[in-house]
């Protein structure tokens, strides 16, 4: 068994049917749906170009996961914190000055629908700017989003929203929607999730007209009203959500970030009393025949779709325990199943009043991208089916299908009900290990001049070392270091190393994994570009060599001359200045062995072949 770890960033698998990836599985991420924005703090939050932000760094880029790309650019940078509610990151903004810069083409415009959640809490109680998006401040063209500190205040300026708050402490969630062409521009605000605090607030002489001059999260057009507080997720579509979207996403926040929802608080499975299973929550439900959401994923690997008796006021939503997403587990686990995923999911299956329904049967997939390979009669989805925190005493269910693009499905399950559990085995390890996949692997410039390698794995089996490689091509590649892996393990491991001698220019990184037998799998490839450095002429001649190397040059640049092998280890030498020439310089390679090495002046890196 192993970890897999394959190269998906040169394949594109294209699925059957596209699922719903957005937030609690509301719209898709594939950069064509009415998700227009989707900003969360837990991923892909920059602190320059490239290279993750860790705890502490301001930041330079936040980057979208709507698909459209419409990433937001530090203009002064505010601050990444991690682990700031209920174990997620947030991006601080000081009030002073820090804020953020969007391309407002990409926004909703004109008087189109729309809906903007902002998941924040503000550290002042003055009138503040979340957002502020227009067409450059003409009469009717401007939405301003804004905190406010009492109801009374609450008013329209300039077509200003306000989601106030009574306290400084509070992390909300503030939603606001507009229904496109409205006669009276009808606008809704909701404080987690209920509690409309005012509508109308448009009038009927006023028109609300976004359009692709400029958006700013964090303060006005004007460089005023700073945000001061964490914002931990935006999310815009262009469209109001129906109202089992509404009710969904919603409850999808609440469990992440530990809200009390103020209406339809439906999902009680974040509840500490039944085992905070708060991760990558979404969900299926119908309010009536023209609000539904029967087909969801979200950001887990688990879709449910096809619900058989979905009726009015009926809603299927599970979140997971964040339990390791690897088949680890080899005792709590029925006769015929080898081992199971640790991380567990979990179900609410009620209406809006909180009392139990049934759905009907459903398909469950499983998006198995990145865990190795897959016999699919080896599948077995288990259920708690008498919800007593045990999986050994259940019958595993069979007869999995493969829909292509690492995509398996359990049709017609009928066994799901409110309050229980469920998971996913394998019956034979050897063929179906289902390894954890790789969690992180970034490649990041160090003082312009060295490359650090970072890596993550949740969990290993069977894993003897990590081989660091490195390209000038992406074709052809060549170790550079041997990392010994941590064997079998069950938790977090952490992992660095640092290239001092990497190639000018545009490079590749690889990890490649090797297990005690023998077999490998490769990461995602990362790239770096270290700007070409200020070189003199230095000419080394032969290359490839046997024997005498000739170095021609600035003296200088030849006064230190250093030669490495592939590892990065330095080479003892004996270099020779030509009689009465400090601009000619020799090496004698004859007793290293053939391979490439590298020669390193003051100014300059070099490979040569030493035959």
């Amino acid at each position: 068994m192993k970890i897999s770890l394959y190269l998906f960033s040169l394949l594109i698998f294209t699925k059957l049917v596209y699922a719903q990836s957005g937030p609690a599985g509301v719209e898709q991420t594939n950069g064509a749906s009415n998700l227009l924005l989707w900003l969360n703090a837990n991923e892909n939050v920059e602190e320059a170009v490239g290279d993750l932000a860790e705890n502490g760094d301001a930041i330079s880029r936040w980057l979208d996961n709507s698909g459209y790309g419409n990433h937001a650019v530090s203009v002064n940078s505010p601050n990444y914190y991690t682990n700031q509610y209920n174990g997620n990151a947030a991006v601080f903004f000081n009030g002073s000055n820090d804020n953020l810069s969007l391309t407002p083409t990409q926004l909703p415009t004109g008087t189109s629908a729309r809906t903007y959640i902002f998941i924040a809490e503000s550290i002042e109680t003055s009138n503040q700017n979340l957002m502020d998006h227009g067409l450059g401040g003409a009469s009717g063209a401007r939405v301003t989003i804004t905190h406010m500190d009492t109801e009374s205040s609450l008013a329209v300026n300039g077509h200003r929203w306000g989601s106030n708050f009574t306290s400084n402490t509070d992390l909300r969630i503030s939603t606001f929607d507009l229904a496109a062409s409205s006669t009276s521009n009808q606008i809704n605000i909701y404080t987690n999730a209920g509690g409309l605090t005012e509508s109308n607030l448009a009038g009927s002489s006023q028109s609300v007209n976004t359009g692709t001059t400029y958006a700013h999260i964090g303060t006005s057009n004007s460089g005023s009203s700073y945000f001061s507080g964490d914002i931990t997720e935006i999310i815009i579509f262009d469209k109001q959500l129906n109202s089992a979207e509404f009710i969904i996403l919603h409850n999808y926040l609440a469990a992440k970030y530990d809200i009390a929802l103020s209406a339809n608080d439906i999902y009680n499975e974040d509840d500490s009393g039944a085992g905070d299973f708060d991760h990558e929550v979404a969900g299926i439900g119908r309010v009536d025949a023209s609000n539904l959401l029967d087909d969801a994923q979200g950001t887990s690997i688990v879709r449910i779709l096809n619900p058989t008796d979905l009726g009015d006021d009926e809603f299927l939503i599970w979140g997971h325990n964040n339990g390791t997403q690897s088949a680890i587990e080899e005792s709590d686990v029925p006769s015929d199943v080898e081992a199971r995923f640790e991380r567990i999911w979990k179900v609410s299956e009620v209406n809006t009043s909180s009392s139990s329904i049934d759905v009907g049967s459903i398909d469950i997939r499983f998006d198995l991208t990145d865990l190795g390979p897959v016999t699919t009669t080896d599948l077995r989805l288990l259920i708690d089916t008498d919800n007593d925190g045990i999986f050994s005493d259940e019958t595993a269910i069979s007869g999995a299908s493969s829909l292509g693009g690492d995509v398996y499905q359990f049709s017609a399950v009928s066994g799901i009900a409110d309050n229980l559990s469920f998971t996913l085995g394998t019956a034979d390890v050897s063929q179906t290990p289902l390894p954890v996949n790789l969690l992180a692997f970034k490649a990041s410039i160090v003082n312009e001049k060295h490359v650090r390698l970072d890596w993550q794995t949740l969990s290993e089996r069977n894993n003897d070392y990590f081989s660091l490689e490195r390209s000038d091509s992406g074709v052809e590649w060549e170790n550079i270091a041997n990392i010994p892996g941590a064997g079998n393990y069950s938790s977090l491991s952490t992992y660095s190393h640092t290239d001092y001698l990497p190639y000018d220019g545009l490079s590749y990184y690889r990890l490649k994994q090797i297990d005690f037998d023998g077999r490998f799998s490769f990461s995602p490839i990362k790239q770096v570009n270290i700007e070409t450095r200020l070189k003199q002429a230095v000419s080394l001649a032969p290359n490839p060599v046997s024997g005498i190397l000739i170095l021609e040059g600035n003296p200088q640049d030849l006064r230190n001359i250093e030669v490495y092998n592939s590892l990065g280890q330095a080479l003892p030498i004996e270099a020779n200045f030509s009689e009465n020439s400090e601009r000619r310089l020799s090496i004698d390679l004859s007793s290293f062995s053939p391979r490439i090495y590298y020669i390193k002046t003051a100014s300059s890196y070099n490979k040569i072949l030493k035959r």
